[in-house]
C-alpha cells in the first residue's frame, strides 16, 4: 500500500512540476505586455487626475478673482466671507501643488519608464 501511495505522490509531484514550468513560461511570455499596460495605466491615470486637479485650480482661481473684486468694492465686510476667501485660496494652492505632483509622475513615466519599474519593484520587495 505504501508503494502505491509513493507512486501517486511521485505522479502528483511530477504534475505540479510540469504545471509550474508551464506557468513560468506563460508569465515570461506575458511579462512585456503586462509591463506596457502598467506603464500606460500609470501615465494616463496621472494625466487624468492632473486634468481634474487643474480644472479645480481654474474654478477656485475664478472664485478668488470674484471675491477679490467684491473686496475691492467693499461689498464683503462679513468675516464669514473673509474665512471663505482664505479657504478658497488654500484650495487653489493645494490643487496647484497636486497638479504639479501628478504631472511630475506622468512625466517620469513618459521619460524614464525603467526608473518607474525599478521603483515599483523596490516597493514590492520592501512590502510597502
Amino acid at each position: 500500500m505504501s508503494k502505491e501511495l509513493e507512486q501517486e505522490l511521485i505522479k502528483t509531484i511530477d504534475t505540479i512540476k510540469e504545471q509550474l514550468g508551464k506557468s513560468k513560461d506563460f508569465v515570461v511570455e506575458q511579462l512585456p505586455d503586462v509591463i506596457q499596460q502598467y506603464l500606460a495605466w500609470e501615465f494616463y491615470s496621472n494625466v487624468m487626475l492632473c486634468s481634474i486637479s487643474l480644472f479645480i485650480s481654474i474654478v477656485t482661481f475664478e472664485i478668488i478673482r470674484r471675491f477679490y473684486k467684491n473686496f475691492q468694492k467693499n461689498e464683503l465686510d462679513d468675516p464669514y466671507y473673509v474665512l471663505l476667501f482664505i479657504f478658497t485660496i488654500m484650495a487653489f494652492l493645494s490643487s496647484v501643488l497636486i497638479s504639479c505632483s501628478l504631472l511630475y509622475n506622468a512625466t517620469k513615466v513618459y521619460i524614464a519608464p525603467k526608473v518607474v519599474l525599478v521603483e515599483k519593484m523596490i516597493e514590492l520587495t520592501k512590502g510597502k
